[in-house]
């Protein structure tokens, strides 16, 4: 489990001020962050992130979840087996 989701008191001394420290911490979800590796011969971190980025809405789209729906989605149906 996340550091964050501990009550506070069970918290190692120090802990929380480390992760602020470090950056590791935010206030709003303390330790809680995903994380993507990516591993594989040859590859270009510009190329990789270009890529990733590409697929992230925008702030337009991020402000209006309702238009979610209009965007295309490239997967195909999911089906229940």
């Amino acid at each position: 489990p996340w550091w964050a989701a501990m009550e506070e008191e069970d918290l190692p001394p120090g802990l929380k001020d480390d992760f602020k420290a470090s950056g590791l911490w935010d206030e709003t979800f303390g330790d809680r962050q995903q994380e993507l590796v990516i591993i594989g011969i040859d590859l270009v971190e510009a190329e990789v992130r270009a890529r990733l980025e590409a697929c992230l809405l925008s702030p337009h789209e991020m402000a209006a979840p309702d238009m979610w729906a209009a965007i295309d989605d490239p997967w195909p149906a999911w089906e229940d087996n």
